[in-house]
């Protein structure tokens, strides 16, 4: 008895710090050819590659892409997240042949509850280093991001070491937007 109370105390204590002190981190998509539809967890994202997903919770997902005429390869991705890293995926995506009759990966229903926004980032020259909310993106412009709603800060960097920035502001119920930067 005593055992189980210490065992239901401990899972309620884990789960308090685990709310409290939430791990995050990013996924980074890319396939060749570029813009395939990310799918996560078989949800569609609305994404095209290359994608930018931030603040996904340090948790194990299933990516796979979507692109009409293509299959994707590897045909899915068990990806970990750990908090505060970065992880990529990359993938092919093959042309299907007349004859070939496999599967596509499974495609459910989109997320209700998805509180990330889309944003498009485009710059002039495109050669730009992204940092979104002081973390670098290592995929160039122009991109499309995964951002969690709020507001966050975009800064790009040249290579002559021209810089812009600007804070783009995600609402509830706002699809996506874009942002255009060019060096001050």
């Amino acid at each position: 008895m005593l055992l189980c109370i210490l065992v239901i105390l401990g899972a309620t204590w884990y789960g308090i710090w685990a709310l409290l002190h939430r791990e995050a981190g990013v996924l980074i998509v890319i396939s060749r050819p570029p813009g395939a539809e990310v799918i996560l967890n078989r949800r569609p994202t609305n994404l095209l590659t290359p994608a930018f997903l931030s603040n996904l919770p340090a948790d194990s997902f299933i990516v796979t892409l979507r692109r009409e005429g293509h299959r994707p390869v590897p045909f899915i991705q068990h990806v970990v997240i750990q908090a505060n890293e970065t992880t990529r995926t990359v993938f092919f995506m093959s042309p299907i042949t007349k004859y070939d009759t496999r599967e596509l990966p499974e495609v459910l229903s989109a997320y209700s509850d998805w509180d990330w926004r889309i944003v498009h980032i485009e710059c002039e020259p495109a050669n730009a280093t992204v940092r979104i909310d002081e973390r670098e993106v290592h995929v160039r412009p122009p991109l499309t991001l995964l951002l969690e709603g709020g507001s966050h800060d975009i800064e790009l960097i040249w290579p002559d070491g021209r810089r812009a920035t600007g804070t783009v502001l995600l609402r509830p119920g706002q699809a996506s937007q874009t942002v255009r930067l060019k060096p001050e």
